[in-house]
């Protein structure tokens, strides 16, 4: 359980400390108060870096030359984790001794839900791809160089791609490259499939009780329901090294490789039709919402998974976030409906909730919630 997090020259915060609850922690303050930042400086211990910026000293204090976030969790015993941003580097600690930096990845396991997290849906695959790699590194942290080596295939390959094209290597040279970048890419795409088939198990059940779409009207045999998640790519990849002989003119032409799993997609499908076409932003964030919740189904292990929720009930209307608000509070209970027992993915040991306007947050929410305002 996470007991405090300390954030000295972080953003607004010069150097203040917050104490969490297990259940439910409800934080409560208008925009730029820090809400966000106490929300990233918890998700950092789980991803080892700050999600909303490209360079993790962007989130130090302007003026100031040290960040430091100091997160303090009872596992088996106390552990106290220590981060310190410096211009050019950072600085990770476990109970005051230095580890490397990659090392603080999966420290925590947690779910993050933010003001960019509909981009799952309505935005670009280069989100979606990251979002999910993302959560298989927290599960599997060799997976890191899984993808480092497939980068680094992918970049090698079209350097040669391009030398090929001004006359400065031979087609033939392509033939290592392309053996290398078949094993990579199967490697990267295997993964992906193992995490999508597990969230597909369960997210149209969690998405229709969230809209309470369950049994609200009869299905048509010939009509394909429930929200899915679909693989989307050019490529097959039973027989890759043949795809890539099928475009190397193109990759030529441009001189970048054009199928592999960095040009694939992965498309949140409600009925059957993509959702980012027909779906509401409301739907869309619902459907986010569902998503996250099955990713912590994903995470879960001896430590219960960490649900932070940033501003999640905005642009939702009021019957959907009294929906919300009753799959965080959700307990086991053999008597509540099956979809409600799905739910059991959003309730959690410790689920951290932002939001700027109260009188948007539900009431019964309110009364379980250890709330820090702001």
């Amino acid at each position: 359980m996470i007991q405090s997090l300390r954030l000295t020259n972080i953003r607004c915060f010069e150097n203040k400390k917050f104490e969490f609850a297990p259940g439910i922690n409800l934080i409560i303050g208008p925009n730029g108060s820090g809400k966000t930042s106490i929300l990233e400086g918890i998700a950092f211990f789980a991803f080892g870096r700050f999600l909303s910026v490209d360079y993790d000293f962007f989130i130090v204090s302007k003026g100031q030359e040290v960040g430091r976030l100091e997160l303090e969790v009872k596992k088996e015993s106390h552990i106290k984790a220590e981060a310190v941003f410096l211009k050019d580097r950072k600085i990770i600690k476990l109970d005051d001794k230095k580890i490397p930096n990659s090392q603080i990845i999966g420290f925590i396991k947690a779910v993050l839900f933010n003001v960019d997290s509909v981009d799952l849906v309505s935005s670009s695959p280069q989100t979606r791809r990251r979002e999910i790699d993302l959560m298989i590194t927290s599960v599997k942290p060799a997976f890191v160089r899984t993808l480092l080596q497939f980068r680094r295939v992918l970049r090698q390959r079209n350097i040669l791609l391009r030398d090929i094209a001004l006359g400065r290597a031979q087609r033939e040279e392509l033939n290592f490259w392309n053996r290398e970048f078949v094993n990579c890419a199967k490697a990267v795409f295997t993964e992906r499939m193992k995490f999508i088939d597990f969230v597909n198990q369960g997210i149209s059940q969690t998405y229709d009780f969230l809209t309470k779409k369950l049994n609200s009207q009869p299905e048509s045999p010939s009509r394909q329901t429930g929200l899915k998640l679909k693989y989307s790519s050019s490529a097959h990849y039973d027989r890759l090294e043949e795809n890539l002989i099928g475009v190397l003119e193109e990759d030529l032409r441009i001189g970048l490789t054009t199928i592999g799993p960095h040009r694939d997609d992965i498309i949140f499908i409600n009925d059957g039709f993509p959702l980012r076409q027909g779906g509401s932003r409301g739907e869309q964030r619902l459907a986010a919402v569902a998503y996250k919740a099955e990713a912590k189904k994903f995470l879960a292990g001896e430590d219960s998974p960490v649900l932070i929720l940033d501003d999640v009930f905005s642009e939702l209307d009021e019957e959907k976030r009294e929906t919300v608000a009753e799959a965080l509070g959700l307990e086991d209970n053999e008597n509540k409906e099956e979809p409600a027992r799905q739910l059991q993915a959003l309730a959690g040991r410790q689920v951290f909730v932002s939001g700027t306007d109260e009188r948007v947050i539900p009431p019964n929410l309110i009364k379980k919630a250890n709330i820090i305002r702001l």
